[in-house]
């Protein structure tokens, strides 16, 4: 009697577009790398040649290849997301099928998810990694500009080298619950969002030089990974929580550099401006943030306020001593050394009153 075919451990789920002889391929060296391992190839297939009768070929021959054609194109990012829910494994490594991600990583990815990583990411940058030989010099330039954008807006996104990498293992069920809403250029972002706080591991690889296809990036795919940028950061309460703490201090940083120049015109020194300034923002700022940056953290007006003063205290004492450098090394910019040490103090207030002035007990 034939013994029926183990459940596979893992899924590998791949985009496919116009690309059916590099899935042959795929096929043969993920056979070689998991020998031993039960695994499935999800093909998910928005293709406008040849590719779907080169899939049913391939699935014909090998029950572990599994294409799914889609006859409505969408996103990279929901071709993933319609994969996920087609596979069966508990454990999803998503790759580009242009073979630009080498098959030979995936053990390392997984051997990351079972030393408890909540998501694997095979990174492109660092060191041990080369993404020379596979990117073109526009290419890098773009990877390098969303990277930095996507790090700067995303809190989530700093926990990895490559928060753009396509090539990247995380729970299945983690991809397949995304939903139906309109995903953008990169789906890690989503599922890094979606993760929470969790372990992120980095895989270093080699970028390979392509085996076949074309490049998906285009004008429209830009403008789609910015607005997926802007979804996520109202989605995600890390960094939805520092851009409120922006917008408050751009709105303190109104009142104080008006307070600081009317002090000016009144003959006051610079550093006396300075401290009368930073006060005056001080009021208003608190009553902002715990009324909207830290509004999911409950209130206890007083202890907050006493510790939001000393954190605010520290911020102008930082501020007054990057006026008064600032003041030395170009004097007579007066207004410009008060913004440089508003500059300096935000990012540290920030931190100091997240983990102190508002913080709370995880439940």
């Amino acid at each position: 009697m034939r013994q029926a075919p183990a459940a596979p451990a893992v899924s590998l789920i791949v985009p496919v577009r116009n690309e059916g002889d590099n899935v042959r391929h795929l096929r043969d060296r993920v056979g070689v790398v998991l020998a031993g391992i039960p695994w499935e190839l999800v093909a998910v297939d928005d293709s406008d040649d040849e590719t779907p009768r080169c899939l049913s070929r391939l699935a014909a021959e090998d029950s572990r290849v599994r294409p799914l054609l889609r006859t409505r194109r969408g996103s990279l990012a929901s071709a993933v997301v319609a994969g996920a829910r087609l596979a069966t494994a508990p454990v999803a490594v998503v790759m580009d099928a242009d073979l630009q991600h080498p098959p030979e990583a995936v053990p390392r990815l997984l051997a990351a998810m079972a030393s408890g990583a909540g998501v694997a990411v095979a990174t492109r940058f660092g060191r041990g990694a080369t993404a020379r030989s596979g990117l073109s010099r526009t290419r890098r330039l773009h990877a390098v500009l969303a990277r930095a954008m996507a790090r700067a807006i995303l809190h989530e996104a700093r926990g990895t080298a490559d928060p753009l990498s396509g090539f990247f293992a995380c729970p299945r069920s983690l991809l397949a619950g995304l939903g139906d809403r309109p995903l953008g250029w990169k789906v890690l972002l989503d599922v890094l969002v979606a993760a929470g706080p969790c372990a992120v591991a980095d895989v270093p690889y080699a970028f390979a030089p392509r085996g076949a296809g074309h490049s998906k990036l285009a004008p429209v795919a830009q403008w789609d990974f910015l607005r997926q940028l802007c979804a996520l950061a109202a989605r995600s309460p890390a960094s939805r929580r520092l851009w409120l703490y922006g917008a408050v201090g751009f709105v303190g940083l109104g009142v104080n550099l008006g307070v600081y120049r009317l002090g000016l015109g009144a003959g006051w020194p610079p550093v006396l401006a300075g401290l009368c300034a930073t006060h005056a923002a001080m009021a208003g700022n608190f009553v902002l943030h715990a009324r909207a940056t830290w509004r999911d953290r409950g209130r206890s007006r007083l202890g907050e306020a006493l510790r939001f003063l000393c954190v605010s205290e520290m911020g102008t004492a930082l501020t007054l001593g990057a006026i008064v450098l600032a003041g030395r090394a170009w004097p007579g910019h007066a207004m410009l050394a008060d913004m440089g040490g508003v500059g300096v103090a935000l990012p540290a207030t920030f931190v100091a009153n997240d983990r102190w002035t508002w913080w709370r007990p995880a439940p």
